[in-house]
């Protein structure tokens, strides 16, 4: 067997065959230039690399999935103690799926809290990435629907609330919560006042979409 690029005897640019010396040197160099690629971030993202070897970017989109800790406070948190329920894996539960800049969050959290001091908006912080410009993808809140709350009290004239992200860099990176329904149309956040002291066990599930940098 014969063609333009290969024959059973040797390489037309060389002219030395598989079995000689300088074909393995050449094969070693091929298999150091692999060794030179360093490790990924995130791991398993398929990347652009140079001549040297050496990562120059990553593509997107690509698909990452992790865990990541939910934490319940409020936006002054005071002297707020939270006591998350036991159970399998604990009620403070975190997944996320990443598609590029794409992010899909999945929470569940249960607890236990009381307060003297605490003041100001429900937030769900810990998030695994920062978020950026754009809208966030929204789950909404209501009595016995999923996802689902309890021990809860929404403010007169409310049904329902939202959970959002507030994509500005200058406020704490977190989930928030809107309530609205009802004859009233303006919105209003949930806060310390919804939530009581001491006000027996609250679970908050979800999930939330968003867009980081």
């Amino acid at each position: 067997m014969s063609n333009p690029y290969y024959n059973h005897t040797g390489y037309p640019s060389t002219g030395e065959s598989a079995l000689s010396a300088r074909f393995r040197s050449e094969l070693a160099l091929v298999s150091a230039a692999f060794a030179k690629l360093p490790p990924l971030t995130p791991a398993g993202a398929p990347a652009q690399v140079d001549s040297t070897g050496s990562v120059i970017g990553l593509f997107s989109p690509y698909v990452v999935s992790g865990t990541w800790t939910p934490v319940f406070t409020f936006s002054i948190p005071g002297n707020l103690s939270v006591d998350y329920l036991p159970g399998a894996g604990g009620y403070q539960l975190g997944s996320y799926s990443r598609f590029g800049k794409f992010i899909l969050l999945r929470y569940l959290l249960g607890f236990n809290l009381t307060y003297t001091t605490a003041a100001g908006q429900a937030l769900v912080t810990g998030l695994p990435f920062l978020p950026a410009y754009g809208p966030s993808l929204t789950d909404t809140y209501s009595a016995g629907e999923s996802p689902n709350y309890t021990a809860i009290t929404l403010s007169a004239g409310k049904s329902k609330f939202v959970a959002y992200i507030l994509q500005d860099p200058s406020v704490i990176p977190a989930i928030n919560f809107v309530q609205y329904g009802g004859a009233n149309t303006t919105s209003v956040p949930l806060t310390v006042s919804n939530i009581a002291s001491g006000g027996g066990e609250f679970i908050l599930e979800g999930s939330i979409a968003y867009f980081t940098g």
